[in-house]
């Protein structure tokens, strides 16, 4: 029994020490199992912290790639315009190609890049290459099919011009070619050289054939217009007594020389009804002659350097080029000249008018075909194509295009449509103090106050006034779709207009009584109006519901600007007290309030995506702020005086800024660095870019200035912005107020 009892005691301690031994074993296992994902844990995170270390270190890299990329493209932006400045287009291009983008590559172009790529193309409709020394004389045939150009070796190509193709050449012969010209029937080509001249009958292009030859010195050639005569100048740059002379000759039914005009200079010029000629010696002196009996008429004092004489059409005036910025208009029977307001200075070698005598283009060492209006003498255009200077213009008889010549041994065609629209739009009522113009959500029309006391709307494509609205009114905004301006009056009295009829539709009173305001602001919904007073209060007025929303003292001093977000929840005020507020517009209570200005604070604006604003102020510097922390993201030091006005580009690549220093400046927003400055006639009053992005525009002592960017024709254009909301409540809330009768 005892036994039996002994060998169950010893069963059961075995069974308990094999559980125990079993239950150690699967401790130990759960432990070793538990270690093992504990360091496989420690593994991924060793592993994905060294990951995160390494896309870290991979994004600091990019990100630094990033910033070095953008630095270097605001570089070379400052220096393309240098480029373009010095005249130098080639290396301009060169700059602007390397911002190209390609790949995944991030695209940094904004405003200035299109603007200076538009520019770095040049204007110029075609360009002729066969020459392989500077060409110095350009001239047309009468049926502007012919254009012959001279070059300094003595080479002379004419060109087919609506093919634009080579139909003839002579060869040079080593000596300058200081002249070519076509007789007014088209049959006769004239050849002025360093050593002889030479007349061809043309009247068979493929086979010109050599009318007369003879030795000269520095010929100069001009057909008398309506006959077989012409002027020959000879001695074109001699100095002294012997400073050169000027001959008519006949070349039908014989070559020979009719008379010699004494002391005449080897200068000459004929004018449209060949009945005078005017004649000049490189150093001293001016004459004009009748050219059918060779007396004098009239004498003129010149000092030196005379390089060109050019007649206008009706004999009312003729032109001399000379020395540097010396293009003077010398009016028949007065001995005191015009001056030719040059916009550079520039050194001037040849002048061409246009058959309308409307046109005046000069060549210029400068690199550029200036163009003059005749009737004011000021410099309406010029013309950028040509890689070195220019030595000769000329107009086509037909007047639709203009060739010139240069060092780039090359011949440029250009169209001179865009020349004849070029208009100055002036009479912009010239004070700060005015409201704002407003422009055409697709750049077509801008509406401003003029000097004359009324509202005025352009046609930017044609410069041509469509509208006149009498009284003392602003315009407010165009509709998105362009065919209705909105006007706010003194009564606080907002009207609709209609483009198209050219009559009021309708007016809304919001008040009886006469006030003070600027500026005065839109929401993007149209829905409301938000007014300050010189007072610094803010009015807020719903058009919808036409009443006055709410009214508050938005700044303890006067309100210079006034702007809503893009989505119309924020309104921002500036103020002669240096800080820019934020409200929201629900119950229009106070948000943000930025101070960091050392004066007061001229001009706020919101970005394209409203994350941030500008601000400008007297005291030369703009700022940009992030809207949600109310940090500073930047300050824009470069202006010399007060900046007034600022602008975002719709892309919210390019900011504007306009400064009393009278300079437009251009910022890149990933650097917040100068790309582009541009010089104005005054303080620009306004400005603002197209919805599409593509013009900049400036209200500059009165005048509108404007500068184009177009895109490129491979690339896709940037998307108008016209706000997010479509635009319609406004002419609504406007009808159901004081109905207009047509």
């Amino acid at each position: 029994m005892l036994a039996s009892i002994a060998v169950v005691a010893l069963a059961l301690l075995l069974g308990s020490t094999v559980s125990v031994w079993q239950a150690v074993r699967a401790t130990r296992a759960r432990h070793n199992e538990a270690n093992a994902r504990l360091e496989e844990a420690k593994q991924r995170a060793r592993a994905e912290g060294n990951e995160r270390k390494a896309r870290a270190s991979e994004d600091a890299a990019t990100q630094g790639e990033r910033e070095a990329s953008a630095k270097f493209y605001a570089a070379d932006m400052v220096a393309t315009q240098q480029a373009l400045n010095e005249g130098d287009l080639g290396l301009a291009r060169r700059y602007l190609s390397v911002h190209q983008p390609t790949g995944p590559k991030e695209d940094l172009r904004g405003f200035e890049w299109r603007y200076f790529w538009n520019q770095a193309r040049g204007q110029a409709l075609h360009r002729l290459q066969a020459h392989s020394n500077l060409v110095y004389a350009v001239a047309f045939s009468p049926n502007s099919r012919w254009l012959a150009s001279a070059d300094w070796d003595g080479r002379v190509i004419v060109w087919d011009v609506p093919s634009r193709s080579k139909a003839h050449e002579w060869p040079g012969n080593g000596t300058m070619a200081f002249s070519v010209a076509f007789s007014s029937d088209g049959r006769v080509l004239g050849i002025g050289r360093g050593n002889e001249w030479s007349l061809w009958d043309v009247t068979s292009m493929n086979d010109p054939r050599l009318i007369h030859r003879a030795k000269a010195r520095e010929a100069r050639i001009k057909f008398i217009p309506d006959s077989s005569r012409f002027l020959l100048g000879q001695g074109v740059y001699l100095y002294g007594e012997d400073g050169g002379f000027t001959e008519l000759w006949e070349y039908a039914p014989e070559t020979k020389l009719v008379r010699r005009f004494p002391d005449s200079g080897g200068q000459v010029a004929v004018s449209a009804d060949g009945k005078f000629a005017v004649t000049g010696r490189y150093a001293d002196q001016i004459k004009r002659w009748d050219v059918a009996t060779g007396a004098l008429l009239e004498e003129f004092s010149y000092p030196a350097d005379l390089k060109h004489i050019e007649c206008s059409p009706r004999d009312e005036w003729f032109l001399t080029i000379s020395g540097m910025r010396r293009a003077q208009s010398w009016a028949n029977h007065r001995s005191a000249p015009a001056t030719l307001a040059f916009n550079k200075d520039s050194d001037c070698w040849d002048a061409s008018v246009s058959p309308d005598g409307h046109l005046v283009a000069v060549a210029a060492t400068d690199q550029i075909v200036h163009i003059f209006d005749s009737s004011t003498w000021v410099e309406i255009a010029s013309l950028k194509g040509h890689e070195s200077e220019v030595f000769c213009v000329a107009f086509s008889p037909d007047g639709g295009l203009l060739a010139s010549g240069g060092k780039d041994e090359s011949v440029l065609l250009w169209r001179t449509e865009s020349l004849r629209k070029t208009k100055i739009i002036s009479g912009m009522e010239p004070s700060m103090w005015s409201p704002s113009p407003a422009l055409s959500s697709d750049g077509r029309y801008i509406a401003f106050r003029s000097t004359k006391g009324r509202v005025e709307v352009w046609n930017l494509d044609d410069q041509e006034p469509i509208l006149s609205l009498d009284g003392p009114m602003y315009p407010l905004a165009f509709s998105p779709e362009g065919r209705r301006l909105v006007t706010l009056d003194p009564t606080l009295t907002v009207a609709s207009w209609n483009l198209e009829s050219r009559q009021k539709e309708a007016s809304l009173p919001l008040s009886d009584e006469p006030t003070q305001f600027r500026p005065a602001v839109l929401s993007p919904d149209g829905r409301l109006l938000a007014i300050a007073d010189i007072q610094g209060v803010i009015g807020v007025y719903d058009l919808i519901g036409r009443k006055l929303a709410t009214r508050f003292r938005a700044h303890p001093a006067r309100i210079f600007g006034l702007a809503f977000s893009p989505d119309g929840r924020l309104l921002a005020s500036c103020s002669l007290d240096k800080t820019t507020r934020l409200w929201e517009t629900k119950a229009f209570r106070p948000i943000a309030e930025f101070q960091g200005h050392k004066h007061h604070v001229y001009w706020v604006a919101f970005s394209p995506d409203g994350q941030s604003i500008a601000t400008a102020s007297i005291d030369n510097k703009a700022k940009i702020w992030e809207v949600q922390s109310q940090r500073e993201l930047a300050t824009l030091a470069g202006h010399m005086a007060g900046v007034v006005r600022l602008a975002f580009d719709p892309q919210g690549k390019t900011l504007a800024t306009a400064g009393d220093d009278n300079k437009v400046k251009l910022w890149n927003l990933r650097t917040y660095r100068e790309v582009a400055a541009f010089p104005v006639d005054a303080h620009a009053e306004w400005l603002s870019f197209s919805a599409d992005g593509q013009k900049l525009l400036m209200a500059c002592g009165g005048k509108l200035n404007i500068l184009e960017a177009p895109v490129p024709p491979s690339e896709p254009a940037p998307s108008a912005n016209l706000g997010l909301i479509p635009w319609s409540l406004v002419p609504e809330a406007l009808k159901t107020g004081t109905k207009e009768k047509p």
